[in-house]
């Protein structure tokens, strides 16, 4: 399964046109630093590694989201994603929606804040916000 992850890594890594990576930082009950690649202001993945507060275990998600509106100040996502972790309750589907909000004219650093469904054995929303910063 690992196998199948890095290569999609490497796949989206090695796309060229029109493209930027970035970090983020999400805070919630399970926080984790995000590395992603914006395709063409429309097409964002994220590879996601964190731990959460109650377990010691880390975790890592894998997310593929589409930018469903933007201006110059925000962008509007929706995507979907795999989570894998020690954990059975970890491992599973996740569907995100969020919000980036760029105050600053040059829309490389900027807010964002994510509803995500997880699609584990427990279920639930969990929500976060945090800060991105783009490479342009």
């Amino acid at each position: 399964m690992k196998k199948i992850y890095l290569s999609l890594l490497m796949i989206a890594v090695s796309l060229s046109a029109s493209a930027q990576f970035g970090v983020s930082y999400h805070d919630s009950n399970n926080s984790f630093l995000g590395l992603n690649y914006t395709y063409n202001n429309k097409l964002l993945s994220e590879f996601r590694l964190g731990s959460s507060v109650a377990d010691e275990d880390a975790y890592f998600e894998v997310i593929a989201t589409y930018i469903i509106r933007s201006s110059s100040s925000f962008d509007l996502y929706l995507g979907v994603g795999i989570a894998s972790g020690s954990e059975p309750s970890q491992r599973g589907g996740v569907i995100p929606a969020g919000l980036n909000i760029y105050p600053f004219e040059s829309k490389t650093f900027g807010f964002h804040t994510e509803l995500a469904y997880l699609v584990v054995d427990s279920g639930g929303i969990r929500g976060s916000w945090g800060i991105r910063y783009r490479f342009l």
